[in-house]
């Protein structure tokens, strides 16, 4: 039996282990912090498609105490708001709008240095939290992106892995808005980087994930914030006419199947 077949298997295993679980909520104990690494690539420059998600994410309501914070990048052009153009921004939505926060408008959202200084910036020390990636998903090397002003960079799962692992306090969930992510290439990366992943194992329509579903349940609890997280990109897709593909894995139960 190949490799490859070993770990199909595996991932269904561990899919299936989760599939089974409920994700009933829990009694809330502390608010997520939920942060965007949002590269915008083509699909926010020829179909603002970056854009409407981030209106999707203003117009959301959080249970009380629940942080969002978005590094948005990557594209030659922003619909949302001109001085964005060409830039990394650090947004934070407060009453009904974004403020912007310093960033290095310099740098690459390719970069794995680029996605350490948001979180080092950004990601609590304690209490949960949520890391979102957003952008295109692309084959193997399994990678994000990607940066149209700087050569197309796509950021890879590797450096990804490499940051979160050095982490003190990783994130509870890691989501990949995106195509095709949920690979066994990936999960054996992001294994040990957090408790649950939640990604799609086919292709997205250009809308994505329905944001604003999710963030108005999310309790801190990872195991009931991933369910949400799937089942609202569930329903997105069904809506879109497309089969339900997004999956939440237990990286504990993918790890046991090893």
């Amino acid at each position: 039996m190949s490799v490859k077949r070993v770990r199909c298997i595996l991932l269904l295993l561990a899919l299936c282990t989760v599939t089974n679980l409920s994700f009933s909520a829990p009694e809330r104990s502390a608010p997520p912090r939920v942060l965007y690494y949002m590269i915008g690539s083509n699909l926010e420059s020829k179909k603002n498609a970056a854009s409407a998600d981030l209106l999707e994410i203003l117009r959301a309501h959080p249970g009380e105490g629940t942080e969002i914070y978005v590094l948005a990048g990557g594209a030659q052009a922003w619909s949302l708001d001109r001085n964005m153009d060409r830039r990394i921004t650090l947004l934070r939505p407060e009453n009904g709008e974004f403020l912007a926060e310093p960033f290095p408008p310099e740098l690459s959202m390719g970069e794995g240095d680029t996605l350490r200084l948001f979180l080092e910036q950004c990601a609590p020390a304690k209490g949960p939290w949520h890391l979102i990636f957003w952008g295109h998903g692309g084959g193997i090397p399994p990678a994000i992106g990607w940066d149209e002003n700087h050569d197309d960079a796509w950021l890879s799962v590797a450096a990804i892995a490499e940051t979160l692992s050095g982490m003190d306090h990783p994130p509870a969930v890691v989501g990949m808005d995106a195509c095709g992510m949920c690979t066994a290439e990936v999960l054996q990366a992001l294994s040990d980087c957090c408790s649950y992943f939640v990604a799609n194992t086919a292709e997205e329509t250009t809308e994505g994930w329905p944001h604003h579903m999710y963030l108005a349940e999310l309790t801190g609890d990872p195991l009931h914030d991933a369910g949400k997280i799937r089942d609202a990109a569930n329903i997105g897709q069904k809506r879109a006419g497309e089969p339900e593909t997004t999956q939440a894995v237990s990286m504990q139960a993918y790890q046991h199947g090893q």
